[in-house]
């Protein structure tokens, strides 16, 4: 039961129980034998009482429950705050204006949150993409940071191996000038001996061309030998042929031509091979000729070249002294560059440090702008709730 039917209610009893005695009080002042008058002030009462309630429900009761019920609204999870109280509540006319009024500056209020709240959400997100980049960039920062730092740190370790070469190259350099003298006479002796050799090769070559020429003409021999013995066949076919026409008085002669058909053959034969083999000696004989007047030329080239060593290893004698001065100034450099390099990385690696302290920082405020972000549009929902555009 709300407050206006408890207000109604206690109205009611109120009336009722003045009526009832405003009656006692009339029919102990008038008595029994009027009871005609007594209903008809009883009757009047009562319509006087019912004018009465009418009056107090219209213009008190049904406004204040119409106000309340407003208030319920209000004070609700579903509260509305573009909705306004009908200013018609009769005595309630003035509260209802000042409730409107309220609701008004709190709307304003309500609306300017939400822009607010917008306007937060806007700037959260912006600062979380850019803390998230920034952060990113800081990243890729300081692991750029730590790759160089490890490189200047392989560097340092190759510029300490370079000075440490240099001043081996320098010793080497010093050892190299006694062998390139050494070299330049060993080259002199080699020119001398490849001019024995080219000597000894055009002497061969002429020997063994000499011998190529000694196989055409064993060649030409055994081209007779096997024409001969080409011939001695036919002879000896022939001569099988005439024993066996001469029947029983011809079979000793048909053996001894039939030995001399075999001798034919193996003669042939054996004139094959050696001709082949002569061939072989033939062919391999031309190409050793030219094999050799190849390595005749290849000798001679290998003397001009070997000239042409000979003075080499002399520019490198004279340019020895040069060199090692310059490995030396390499190897200071390279001393300094070592110092400068450790102090470089250094620095990288304080700077790799601080980049991981911003990316710390940074991260801590991208999270913090995300949670602002949640916030503004959990109050923009709530806000919207209100029926607030």
């Amino acid at each position: 039961m709300n407050v206006g039917s408890k207000l109604f209610g206690c109205l009611v009893v109120l009336v009722g129980v003045t009526g009832l005695h405003l009656v006692l009080a009339h029919t102990t002042m008038y008595g029994a034998d009027q009871p005609q008058m007594a209903k008809n002030f009883a009757l009047g009462y009562f319509i006087v009482a019912l004018a009465v309630f009418g009056y107090a429900y219209v213009r008190v009761l049904a406004p204040m429950q119409k106000f309340l019920a407003e208030l319920k609204r209000v004070m609700s999870n579903k509260a509305d705050l573009s909705r306004r109280i009908d200013t018609n509540l009769g005595e309630f006319t003035d509260l209802a204006e000042a409730h409107n009024r309220l609701m008004d500056g709190l709307h304003d209020l309500v609306r300017d949150l939400l822009h607010v709240a917008d306007q937060v959400a806007a700037a959260s997100n912006q600062l979380a993409s850019s803390s998230n980049k920034i952060s990113g960039s800081a990243k890729q920062q300081s692991r750029q940071a730590t790759e160089v730092a490890t490189a200047m740190e392989e560097m340092t370790a190759t510029v300490n191996e370079v000075a440490q070469n240099a001043t081996r190259v320098a010793d080497q350099a010093r050892s190299g000038s006694d062998l390139a003298n050494e070299g330049a006479r060993v080259v002199r002796q080699t020119i001398d001996s490849m001019e024995t050799i080219s000597g000894s090769v055009k002497t061969s070559a002429a020997t063994v061309e000499e011998l190529g020429k000694r196989s055409a003409e064993i060649g030409q021999i055994i081209g007779v030998i096997s024409d001969i013995a080409d011939l001695t066949n036919l002879l000896s076919l022939n001569a099988a042929i005439e024993a066996a026409r001469a029947g029983e008085h011809g079979r000793g002669f048909a053996v001894v031509a039939d030995e001399v058909r075999k001798l034919a053959e193996k003669t042939s034969k054996a004139t094959g091979e050696v001709r082949e083999t002569i061939g072989a000696i033939q062919t391999e004989t031309e190409e050793a000729v030219k094999a050799m007047r190849a390595g005749t030329q290849d000798v001679q080239q290998g003397v001009v070249h070997a000239g042409k060593a000979e003075h080499s290893l002399a520019d490198i004698v004279s340019s020895y002294g040069t060199v090692n001065d310059m490995v030396h100034q390499i190897a200071t450099a390279a001393e300094e560059q070592s110092a400068t390099s450790t102090e470089i990385a250094k620095h990288i690696e304080s700077i790799a440090s601080i980049s991981q302290e911003v990316t710390d920082g940074i991260s801590g405020i991208a999270h913090s702008a995300q949670q602002l972000a949640d916030l503004s549009e959990r109050m923009r929902s709530r806000v919207a709730s209100l029926g607030v555009r």
